[in-house]
């Protein structure tokens, strides 16, 4: 006799059955002869609880989509959710009554401006001199285009201008102590930011365009960093606090890095893990490299003791903060021993030095729209990482990607475990942009601590990726947590699994969909992704993201027939998915290497004419309505599922995924 074990919960498989098969039987009833599975399902997703073994879940599932292979929606929205999202409110304000036709305006080559201008006016980009459109493409056309043309603006400001300043920009918690979490209001991290920018100006004497590097865990303090250099004109080189001394140089030398900043050693698993002096040894690789050309970076270091042990106990101050960079006593933390004696006099500088007599005032260091804030890299596993260019035009692309797809709103509280060496740190950072509160976790997201900061902080769009989710569900680390104020999920970095999908949308009463994103640094955002007024279906994209066009190629670049809005072609194919710029967001030049040669050339011209990006992920679009609801049967977008990098040369994970060993 076979049993399933689910925390303390142990059901024989007959109890399964017979529990799922009762629950799907009343469903049935209640939905009446000739209702379609989704209807059915409806019924359930509102019945079935996270506190029932994700078994019966499973198997209720299983059972309303028997013998149905392609679309199988598990959460389907409410006419109250629907009509209550930021895209429904876009669509009523503009006469739309269709999905499909307000995605269509968003991309039309004479309505996208449009759409762009408003949204950007939706989001309150606030600019020094505003912009006379969203796109100039008469020096070179798509392939060369420039964005928000004549504005000036510094996006920086556009993170403090929504919320009350003592509402918590940041809410912040350690793996050590999870429940335990702190607050930094929007004032704080803005006077904050503007102390950072005036020591980079005054002290480390750089100048706007200077570039300064950030190699450190996504901590309230590194989250001031990045939004004080901004402020102060510089650019930020994004280096992931995981990398090598070596890749640590790379990515400072093809960035020419003026400073760095980085923490002493970094508190992981009850372990110190050294991380000034991987910074130390990449900068003396740099040096080494340039054979003494380039000039020594100086490193600003900061104490990992800040979030290895218990927060202080303090008040909320009046900025409307719990966050201190002081001990119990008030006292600066130290820096870890091992640091003290490599640390160079009068070239490094600790954290509190930098800061010292530093104002709170200061006024953001304005550039146009097409001038770098970020640089940004891709993974190099092939060979030299490519140096990506975010402008100040590119959050927001992020913003207005969180405002529709994810649907974040003035005052939500936004996680997703990442940093700011990753693409995804600075798009969660931006989501201030949005007025939404962040949350950040110092520790090892795969933990139950992780699952216990989500419920503790009431975050309500958590972003996962997917091996993130597939640890929850075998370790069941989520047992116990409270996680109904999460309206939705994001999941971006890999392919989803339908099984895992489904379990983390079970984690909340009423169930709450996944908006699948897939993009890439180069995108500042998606091209695919999914909606809260669409069916949601596990693993699979429901729509191309509103201002993104796309198209998929066979093997011989021809357009796959059905992939966009025929809307009298069934079933389902596969191609490389090619973009049709321009959109917002986009790269437009890269530090070391030819732009137009990576992505442009050699590229065949889309079906009417269009110029066309290389990208490089493969896609499978389904179609079929046959058992969506009645809103949704008629669409005319199809939905998606993401195979992979079309050219992948390595498959660090070891696993092929049941899609590719169907086209085998």
């Amino acid at each position: 006799m076979s049993f399933r074990i689910f925390g303390t919960k142990i059901l024989k498989a007959k109890d399964t059955n017979n529990i799922s098969n009762g629950l799907v039987s009343s469903a049935r009833a209640a939905a009446g002869s000739g209702a379609s599975a989704s209807s059915v399902w409806h019924i359930l997703q509102n019945q079935l609880s996270p506190s029932q073994p994700f078994d019966v879940h499973q198997k209720c599932y299983d059972e309303v989509y028997k013998g149905i292979d392609d679309v199988k929606p598990a959460w389907i929205p409410s006419k109250e959710v629907s009509e209550n999202t930021n895209i429904f409110k876009m669509m009523t304000e503009k006469a739309f009554s269709k999905y499909e036709h307000f995605y269509q305006w968003s991309v039309g080559s004479k309505s996208r401006d449009e759409f762009w201008m408003k949204s950007m006016e939706k989001i309150k980009i606030h600019w020094e001199t505003a912009p006379s459109s969203a796109f100039d493409m008469t020096d070179g056309g798509a392939a060369h285009v420039n964005y928000f043309p004549e504005g000036r603006l510094n996006i920086s400001d556009s993170c403090f201008n929504k919320r009350d300043p003592l509402k918590p920009a940041l809410i912040y918690g350690m793996e050590s102590d999870s429940r335990n979490l702190r607050e930094m209001s929007f004032k704080t991290l803005d006077y904050l930011s503007n102390q950072i920018a005036n020591g980079i100006t005054h002290k480390l004497r750089l100048k706007p365009g200077d570039a300064v590097g950030i190699c450190m865990p996504m901590t309230p303090e590194s989250v001031a960093i990045y939004l004080g250099i901004v402020k102060a004109g510089c650019v930020v080189i994004s280096i992931a606090d995981s990398f090598s001394s070596d890749e640590i140089a790379t990515r400072c030398r093809l960035s020419n890095a003026k400073t760095i900043f980085t923490q002493d050693v970094i508190f992981r698993g009850a372990k110190f893990l050294p991380l000034f002096q991987r910074v130390l040894e990449a900068d003396k690789f740099v040096q080494k490299s340039e054979k003494g050309d380039s000039q020594s970076m100086k490193i600003v270091v900061l104490p990992g003791m800040l979030h290895a042990k218990s927060y202080p106990n303090k008040s909320k101050d009046a900025n409307g903060s719990t966050w201190t960079d002081r001990d119990d006593e008030g006292h600066q933390v130290a820096l870890h021993d091992s640091i003290l004696t490599t640390m160079r006099k009068d070239h490094d500088i600790s954290w509190y030095d930098l800061l010292h007599l530093c104002s709170e005032e200061y006024t953001s260091v304005k550039r146009s729209a097409m001038e770098p804030c970020n640089i940004l890299f891709s993974s190099g596993t092939t060979g030299e990482p490519k140096a990506i260019l975010w402008s100040h035009s590119t959050p927001i692309k992020s913003a207005v990607d969180g405002y529709y797809h994810q649907d974040i709103k003035i005052g939500d509280r936004v996680a997703w475990p990442t940093n700011i060496g990753w693409m995804m740190g600075p798009w969660l950072l931006f989501q201030l942009i949005n007025g939404a509160t962040i949350g950040l976790f110092n520790g090892i997201p795969s933990t139950k601590s992780y699952c216990e900061f989500v419920d503790e902080a009431k975050i309500s769009m958590l972003g996962v990726v997917p091996s993130l989710v597939k640890s929850w569900q075998a370790s069941n680390a989520t047992e116990n947590c409270d996680w109904s104020k999460i309206r939705t999920f994001s999941s971006t970095g890999e392919a989803s699994d339908p099984v895992a999908a489904l379990w983390l949308m079970s984690r909340v009463p009423g169930y709450a969909p996944v908006m699948e994103y897939c993009g890439g640094t180069e995108i500042g955002g998606s091209f695919l992704s999914s909606t809260l007024i669409q069916e949601n279906v596990p693993a699979m994209f429901s729509t191309p993201v509103l201002g993104s066009k796309f198209l998929l190629q066979d093997a011989e670049d021809k357009p796959v027939k059905g992939s966009s809005f025929d809307t009298d072609i069934d079933g389902s194919d596969s191609g490389e998915l090619v973009l049709i710029p321009p959109s917002i967001g986009m790269s437009t030049s890269l530090l070391n290497r030819d732009h137009y040669t990576e992505y442009y050339e050699g590229m065949p011209s889309g079906p009417d004419g269009e110029v066309l990006r290389r990208h490089g992920d493969e896609v499978e679009f389904v179609r079929s309505s046959a058992h969506l609801s009645s809103e949704n049967k008629n669409s005319a977008i199809p939905y998606f599922r993401a195979l992979g990098r079309s050219d992948d040369t390595m498959n660090i994970g070891g696993k092929i995924n049941i899609y590719r060993r169907k086209n085998v």
